[in-house]
């Protein structure tokens, strides 16, 4: 099937969009950094991660609860769907895709962080969360 050159650019727009949703969440740019760097592969570590950037209290079980219940029903999913991260709910494991691998993510927040002072990116609708 052939696209125009127009639906090609809405195509194109609609994914820039996705992204920088993507990248509005200061949790989910915290995961895919985490993963990069290789340093969790599991729900229960990227938990201690967030936690730990925060500067909260590793060890406070209302907060890991919190803060896993918002991984599993809300970040997670929204980067899987898009296809950054692969994630077995029945395991708890989680990781980079090859295509999330091949983003230069560091660039990408860069760019992100820049929109964000400037007020270009969108609050993330799911959370309410701001960048």
């Amino acid at each position: 099937m052939k696209f125009s050159r127009a639906e090609n650019s809405v195509r194109s727009t609609d994914r820039s969009t996705e992204l920088f949703e993507t990248l509005s969440s200061p949790r989910r740019r915290t995961i895919l950094a985490v993963l990069e760097a290789g340093d969790a592969s599991s729900v229960s570590e990227l938990v201690t991660c967030l936690l730990a950037e925060r500067g909260l209290d590793e060890d406070a079980s209302a907060l890991r609860r919190r803060a896993a219940v918002s991984l599993v029903h809300v970040h997670l999913p929204w980067l899987d769907d898009r296809g950054l991260v692969d994630w077995d709910c029945e395991t708890g494991t989680v990781a980079l895709t090859a295509a999330a691998r091949v983003c230069d993510l560091e660039a990408i927040e860069r760019i992100a962080s820049t929109g964000a002072a400037a007020g270009e990116i969108p609050t993330d609708a799911s959370t309410g969360e701001h960048p």
